[in-house]
């Protein structure tokens, strides 16, 4: 993580693929130690930062960093009230859907110079990640971390229906006969007579276990739906880096 320095402004370090972070001035001690607030919404991720703060400030004495952690909805309702007061976090979990907002009220700060005098090797980024945050030449974050798409089975049910992980592990999808991915709802949805999918007399009004269950309430992104269907078919979002 790139260092911080004292009264930097809004220095955002960025998170990457669906998350960011950024950093503002610090209080200072009159022993000319420094404390970073440092605001994040995941409750899962706040014992493994905090675990980083403490062996970063055994590093580094002379800072520490103390966490503020909020669910989603309230934190991002916090943080735009604290940037209108002039009180934000010295760093913050940002997200790439808010960003162009923070970036376009010059609310953060360009990265790059700190990142060329410090040397930051970016290739030990994920291919992809660290452009995102740039514009117009100016670097407003750093990777943090990112998304991973993930099949979530019950072996036990799959099992059942004959199905096992190696094969799983080869699942395809297109978007006109849904591959063996579509294969494997068909075989795991069951009518309540115990047919599954693939069975001719199975009863789609009656169905007792469906196969597939992505997540509903997903938004315009489709980020735990429907997006990576979407994606794998050469879909793209937007045309050039917001």
């Amino acid at each position: 993580m790139t260092s911080l320095r004292r009264r930097v402004g809004a220095a955002l370090l960025c998170l990457a693929a669906s998350t960011t972070l950024v950093s503002c001035g610090g209080d200072d001690a009159a022993d000319g130690s420094v404390t970073l607030d440092y605001w994040l919404w995941d409750d899962r991720q706040l014992p493994a930062y905090q675990d980083c703060a403490a062996a970063f400030h055994r590093a580094n004495p002379g800072i520490t960093v103390e966490f503020t952690q909020t669910a989603w909805t309230q934190y991002w309702q916090n943080l735009t009230t604290e940037l209108v007061s002039g009180d934000a976090p010295d760093v913050w979990t940002n997200q790439s859907t808010y960003s162009a907002t923070y970036v376009s009220g010059g609310q953060v700060l360009d990265l790059q110079p700190y990142v060329e005098r410090d040397h930051v090797d970016l290739s030990g980024y994920q291919a992809g990640l660290t452009e995102p945050w740039v514009k117009d030449g100016k670097r407003y974050g750093l990777p943090k971390d990112w998304d991973t798409v993930a099949l979530v089975y019950n072996t036990a049910m799959l099992g059942e229906q004959g199905m096992d992980a190696d094969r799983l592990a080869k699942l395809t999808w297109n978007p006109s006969d849904g591959g063996t991915l579509e294969e494997v709802i068909a075989r795991a949805t069951l009518d309540d007579e115990g047919r599954n999918g693939l069975d001719p007399g199975f009863d789609k009004d009656h169905v007792e276990v469906y196969g597939f269950l992505p997540e509903w309430a997903d938004g315009s992104q489709g980020q735990n739906g429907w997006g990576e269907f979407a994606a794998a078919n050469g879909f793209h979002y937007l045309d050039k880096n917001p």
